[in-house]
C-alpha cells in the first residue's frame, strides 16, 4: 500500500488518531481511524496484527457491509502494516544518521535545523 496513493491521512479531522482515507476503487471514500492496535506473537514464531477501528464514512457501503467484509478488513490491515514498516524505515534511516562513524568526513553542506531555524555544519 501506498500513502497517498491507496490511502491518505485526513488532517482535517479532528480525532485523537489522525482518520485515514482510502483512495482505491473498491472502497473509494471510506474514512476510518484505528483506535487499538496491537499484536499477537503465536508459538510458531509468527505473528498477528490485532487492530479495532472506527468509520466515519462509508464511501458507497453501508457500515453493517465493511464490518462483514474480510476483503476489507485485510485491506485495514495492509494499510496499517504499510504504515508500520514507513515509520520503521524512517526510525532506521534516524538512527542511521545520528550514529558516530567516523570513517566519513562531514559533509559541508548538510543542513541542522534547531528550534526552526537552519545552521549550516
Amino acid at each position: 500500500m501506498i500513502i497517498n496513493q491507496d490511502f491518505r491521512f485526513r488532517d482535517d479531522m479532528k480525532h485523537d488518531t489522525v482518520p485515514i482515507e482510502i483512495l482505491l476503487d473498491l472502497y473509494k471514500g471510506v474514512v476510518y481511524r484505528y483506535v487499538k492496535v496491537g499484536i499477537k506473537e503465536n508459538n510458531d514464531d509468527t505473528a498477528v496484527l490485532k487492530f479495532e477501528y472506527d468509520l466515519y464514512e462509508m464511501g458507497n457501503h453501508t457500515e453493517t457491509s465493511l464490518r462483514k467484509d474480510k476483503l476489507f478488513d485485510k485491506t485495514l490491515g495492509l494499510i496499517l502494516n504499510s504504515i508500520i514498516v514507513d515509520v520503521a524505515e524512517i526510525e532506521g534511516q534516524i538512527e542511521d544518521e545520528h550514529r558516530d562513524d567516523n570513517s566519513q568526513e562531514p559533509n559541508e553542506e548538510r543542513v541542522i535545523h534547531k528550534k526552526g531555524s537552519a545552521i549550516s555544519t
